[in-house]
C-alpha cells in the first residue's frame, strides 16, 4: 500500500459518488484519479489497466463535454441502451479483449493478460456508456468491479481491492439513483 494508492482510492470514490448523482464534476475528478493509478498499476505489472487509466482521462474529457451539452445537463436524459448499443458493446468487449490479450502476451511480462485485457475492455465500455447516460453502465461496472476485486487481491493490491469492493456498492447505488430518474420521467 502506498500513499499514491490511498489518494487514488479517495479520489475514485468521490468520482463515483458524483457520477451516481449526475454531477458534472465527476469528470473533473475522473481526470486526477487515473493519473495516480497509471503509476500504481504499472508498478504492479497491470499494463492494460495502466493504459486504461489514460483512456479514462480521455473519456473524462469526452464525458465532461458530453454532459455539458444542453441535452445531457438534465437528469431526465438517463436512458436504457438501444439494441444496437448492446451489440456494439458485446462486439467491442470481445474484440478489445482479444487485442489486449495478444498485446499483453507478446509485448509485456503480464502474468494475467486475459483478465487484464477483459476487465480493461469492460471498463472502457462502461465509462463510454456513463458519458452517454446509458443506465446499463452501472451493470457493467458491477460485473467489472467484482472481478477487479478478485484480481487486485490476487495482485496483493489490498487497498485497491477494497476500493473496488466499495465501487460495487457505489455502482449499485448509482443504478438505483439513475433508475429513479428514468421512473420520474
Amino acid at each position: 500500500m502506498s500513499l499514491l494508492e490511498i489518494i487514488g482510492f479517495i479520489l475514485t470514490i468521490i468520482g463515483v459518488i458524483l457520477a451516481s448523482n449526475q454531477t458534472i464534476f465527476t469528470w473533473v475528478i475522473s481526470v486526477f484519479s487515473p493519473v495516480i493509478y497509471v503509476v500504481v498499476f504499472y508498478n504492479s505489472k497491470l499494463y492494460a489497466d495502466a493504459l486504461l487509466q489514460i483512456f479514462f482521462i480521455l473519456l473524462a474529457i469526452y464525458g465532461y463535454f458530453k454532459w455539458k451539452n444542453k441535452q445531457l445537463i438534465s437528469k431526465s436524459s438517463v436512458r436504457n441502451w438501444l439494441p444496437g448499443e448492446v451489440y456494439f458493446g458485446s462486439a467491442f468487449v470481445l474484440i478489445a479483449t482479444i487485442l489486449f490479450y495478444f498485446f499483453l502476451k507478446i509485448f509485456t511480462n503480464s502474468d494475467v493478460p486475459l483478465a487484464d485485457g477483459f476487465l480493461t475492455s469492460l471498463s472502457i465500455l462502461a465509462t463510454f456508456y456513463t458519458a452517454k447516460k446509458i443506465i446499463q453502465n452501472w451493470l457493467i461496472w458491477i460485473i467489472a468491479d467484482v472481478l477487479y476485486t478478485v484480481l487486485f487481491f490476487y495482485k496483493e493490491l489490498y487497498i485497491t481491492a477494497l476500493l473496488y469492493l466499495i465501487l460495487v456498492v457505489l455502482a449499485i447505488y448509482g443504478l438505483i439513483q439513475w433508475k429513479k430518474q428514468i421512473q420520474a420521467f
